[in-house]
């Protein structure tokens, strides 16, 4: 009984049965590959931008950018970027030696979207570009870096 009303419901809306179809399909497979390890889809740190020995300067520990880089990717992580939270990391770094180690420490992470689209793995350059507009990237980053002399 049960299997005739779903073959004639599918019978008569085609349309919603395929959208209803691809909809638990896409779910299947993001929740999926939300349960693969995450070293399965992060790929090695890239190479840091070359800056001139006499420019390596750094004002911070390993473990500060490491804690600025897991700041920087909660703020990116979700439907809204916090802005705010991007400019005050920004203006803690002094010199271009602090930009190349926060670049480092953060290396390819994946952004986290509660609509479960995850991003694949990006740089911190490549991450800004894709959560923040020009003017805000102006704004929120390069004016806070303006002393160091970097500029994403």
């Amino acid at each position: 009984m049960a299997e005739s009303k779903l073959y004639d419901f599918a019978r008569r809306n085609p349309v919603l049965t395929g959208v209803g179809t691809l909809t638990v399909g896409f779910i299947i497979y993001r929740v999926v590959k939300r349960i693969t390890s995450p070293e399965e889809r992060i790929p090695p740190k890239p190479p840091i931008p070359e800056i001139p020995p006499a420019e390596r300067k750094y004002s911070y520990s390993s473990e500060q950018y490491a804690e600025w880089a897991d700041s920087l990717q909660q703020a990116f992580d979700g439907a809204f970027t916090d802005n705010d939270r991007v400019r005050t990391i920004m203006s803690y770094l002094k010199t271009k030696g602090d930009v190349v180690a926060l670049i480092s420490a953060y290396g390819r992470r994946v952004i986290a979207s509660p609509y479960l689209w995850d991003t694949e793995p990006m740089t911190l350059s490549q991450s800004i570009t894709y959560e923040m507009s020009k003017s805000d990237i102006e704004k929120y980053v390069n004016i806070p870096l303006s002393k160091t002399g970097f500029k994403f």
